[in-house]
């Protein structure tokens, strides 16, 4: 998947500028890439995965409370519900 310039400054955009509904939104379909209406707890923990090592290359800092929480969640998918 790529990115244009237009796109990549209209998420800039609601990420600074806009509502709690525009910025769960555009998280939502940042997940649901696939655009189903819906993602797996598997599609979810690998945004999260991801997040995570960015964020331990970036500071050098090792976060492992998260690493098994799909151990913790008995959810199994979630759901598009925006109005």
């Amino acid at each position: 998947m790529q990115i244009d310039l237009e796109e990549f400054l209209k998420y800039m955009d609601i990420l600074l500028n806009g509502g709690q509904d525009e910025k769960t939104e555009l998280t939502f379909y940042m997940i649901d890439v696939e655009r189903k209406g819906w993602f797996s707890f598997d599609e979810f923990s690998e945004l999260i995965f991801s997040i995570l090592v960015a964020w331990n290359q970036i500071t050098a800092n090792q976060i492992s409370k998260l690493a098994n929480i799909s151990a913790e969640c008995d959810c199994t998918v979630f759901h598009r519900n925006f109005g």
